[in-house]
């Protein structure tokens, strides 16, 4: 494919159903601890950080329609009571049906995903919410953080915290706002409410799955 950007070309999987998207992995179908277990599809695909290395950025409707497709799929996994602690570019992988969500084997049941920064951070840095650093829980709020984290890459090719050090990143993520002005404006106040510092500020996934789809207004999450 030749790079550019990802707008109206980027394929609908469903998006606008209330629960459209795909919760995937690159595997089998996964069991959740604590009795609930989750169906989901082996998927494949070009991750987005992939597609956006190619030189691709996604605008338009494509945005909307990514925005939607991983809310919808955080949604389904929440409503399961799991966290699924893997929202960053990596694991979106923009197929021919449509985006997917995928990592789902990092999930955990909201009772166990009170993970904190005790020693040396592994994975994605910049997708890290700001109570990961405070030693406060990370549970779903956090996925609605890294959907933000998502959209503002796929919209500017840029990831929204970025640094040379944890502690010039840190400091970003615990203190600076960043940079919003590529999202365009029916999806920037969501964006910026899925970044906000304070989990209990940020909607649910079920409540910004509402917002894009037009069925509702935002509500918090504390999770």
């Amino acid at each position: 494919m030749a790079a550019g950007p990802i707008g109206d070309d980027l394929p609908r999987s469903g998006a606008g159903h209330p629960d459209a998207g795909g919760v995937g992995r690159a595997g089998p179908s996964t069991a959740v601890a604590g009795g609930t277990s989750l169906n989901v599809a082996v998927a494949g695909g070009t991750s987005l950080r992939a597609a956006v290395a190619g030189g691709r950025v996604i605008t338009g409707d494509g945005l909307l329609r990514l925005g939607t497709a991983i809310a919808a799929a955080l949604a389904v996994v929440h409503d399961a009571g799991v966290a699924h602690r893997g929202v960053k570019p990596d694991n979106v992988l923009l197929g021919p049906d449509g985006p997917r969500l995928v990592g789902l084997g990092t999930a955990r049941t909201m009772e166990t995903a009170g993970t904190t920064v005790t020693g040396p951070v592994t994975g994605v840095r910049t997708s890290m919410p700001p109570e990961v650093f405070t030693g406060q829980r990370a549970g779903t709020a956090a996925d609605v953080f890294g959907w933000g984290c998502v959209m503002v890459f796929a919209a500017t090719g840029e990831d929204p915290f970025h640094a040379e050090s944890l502690g010039c990143l840190m400091h970003r993520v615990l203190s600076v706002d960043p940079d919003l002005s590529a999202i365009p404006a029916p999806l920037h106040d969501l964006v910026a409410a899925a970044l906000a510092k304070q989990p209990h500020a940020r909607p649910t996934a079920r409540h910004l799955l509402a917002a894009l789809t037009g069925g509702g207004s935002r509500r918090h999450s504390g999770g």
